[in-house]
This record gives C-alpha cells, structure tokens and sequence, in this order.
C-alpha cells in the first residue's frame, strides 16, 4: 500500500519555525523508565530524533554520555542553544542527520526513539530505521521502541492546552488530528497563539506534520523482519502489562 503523501518534504518539515513551544507542551513521564534502563545498561546511549535534547539532557544530567541524532534545523537550533553551557552539555554530542540512514561508526548498549519512529513515514524507510538501530546495538544492547497504537488512534480529534508562560507573554496550543486508514497516516495540525501581556494575540504560528500510523501487526512484522527480538513489552511507562486498551506500546528489544 502506497502511504506516500502529496507533499512529503513539506510534511517532514513540518515543525520548523514552532521548535522554541515544543518543550513547554512534552510531558516527562517517559524520563523514570529511560533512567532507569540507562542504570542497567550503561553509556554511551544513542537517542533518535532527539528533537530539543529533552531526554538527552535529563540522561546527560544524571551522568550519562549520550549520542543525540536529529535532522531539523529548527529543534537542532533550540537544542544546541540549551547545551551552550553547563557539565551535563559536555556529555552529550548532537549528530545532524536522518534516522532512516545513518552511520555513527559506534556501538551502543541502549537505543531510544520516544515517540518519534512515525516520523518514518513508509514501511521501506521504517525498516532502513530499524536496520540502521540493529547496526549500532551492541551484541548485549537494548533498544526501547515508544509507539502509539494505530488501532486506538481517533479518525477525528481535536485538542487545546495552555497557555504557558513566555518571556515575552504566554502562549497557547491547539490542535487538529485527521486519520487517513488506506494511506495509514496521521495528519496533524498545530496552532500557537503568543499573547502579548495585555492577553491579545500577538502572534500566530501554524506547523502541519504527518506520522504513520502503525497497528500492532504492521509493528510486529517489521520487528521480525529486521530481526529483533522482544524482551519486555509494557503498555505505559509504569511496566503496566501491554494490553488491547493500551494507548501506548513500549517495547524493549534485543538482537
């Protein structure tokens, strides 16, 4: 099945311009878990599509030498910007570049991409993903993959939260999520309103984005395929079991 989009440069770009909101909408729950892998497995960790160093720098500041790979400008940009300065910066090193095809000439005992594996849009670029992750896991390694569950995904929804402090303000974020089943596709629109201090809208910034939507049988055949093995499979960052209600799908996997 063709899942292609019209535009696919235009949608893999989607987030340039918004960077500097994202962190003030991520929710940290995922922190504990990739801590308390990183404790079990040790340094360096690789951390896929990094986006503005949210897990790197918790990994970093808790001792760990992180390797960080991200390809946008604009969270690059923020990212850089946040590790100007201080020690736990001097333990990480950002990559520039495409999680569907990279080579980091290093090993690593543990592979993270939280929430991001979607952004590959197509089953031919999920599995360079997932070749390129088993060519950098040591032999000993784990590789954590967070999903959503294309199952459980709405056709339809909407969302807003907010607002948020900004220097310059606060600022609020809506949203809009339309689910293509043939293409197995997410489309998702952002919208950020920056309110001047007097509570008008002083700025307006709109990202539009696409992420595969994969169930849990298209996850399992590419697991297989490419040739990892599951060692734990949790339905939340509790280690909640995984089951049918589960929103989330956290896999721990292995050579």
């Amino acid at each position: 099945m063709d899942r292609t989009p019209e535009s696919l440069e235009e949608i893999e770009l989607g987030y340039e311009g918004v960077a500097e909101f994202y962190d003030l909408f991520a929710g940290n729950e995922d922190l504990p878990l990739y801590l308390e892998y990183a404790k079990k497995h040790g340094s360096p960790i690789l951390d896929i599509a990094a986006g503005t160093g949210r897990v790197s720098l918790a990994l970093a500041e808790a001792g760990f030498v992180v390797h960080a790979l991200e390809k946008s400008p604009s969270m690059l940009q923020v990212f850089r910007r946040k590790t100007a300065k201080g020690e736990a910066a001097e333990l990480i090193t950002i990559h520039e570049s495409d999680m569907t095809n990279f080579n980091l000439h290093t090993k690593f005992p543990m592979i993270i991409i939280p929430a991001s594996f979607g952004h590959a849009l197509t089953e031919e670029k999920q599995k360079s993903t997932l070749r390129a992750i088993k060519n950098h896991l040591r032999d000993d390694g784990v590789f954590i993959l967070d999903l959503y569950v294309g199952e459980l995904i709405d056709d339809y929804s909407t969302f807003q939260d907010g607002p948020v402090p900004l220097p310059r303000g606060e600022v609020r974020r809506s949203g809009k999520m339309t689910v293509d089943r043939e293409k197995q596709l997410m489309s998702l629109t952002l919208k950020f309103e920056v309110l001047d201090f007097g509570g008008s809208v002083a700025e307006v910034h709109v990202a539009k984005s696409s992420t595969a939507v994969i169930c849990r049988d298209d996850a399992d055949n590419l697991i297989q395929d490419i040739g990892f093995k599951v060692l734990e499979e949790f339905g939340d960052f509790h280690r909640n079991p995984y089951t049918p209600e589960s929103y989330r799908r956290i896999l721990i996997l292995s050579h």
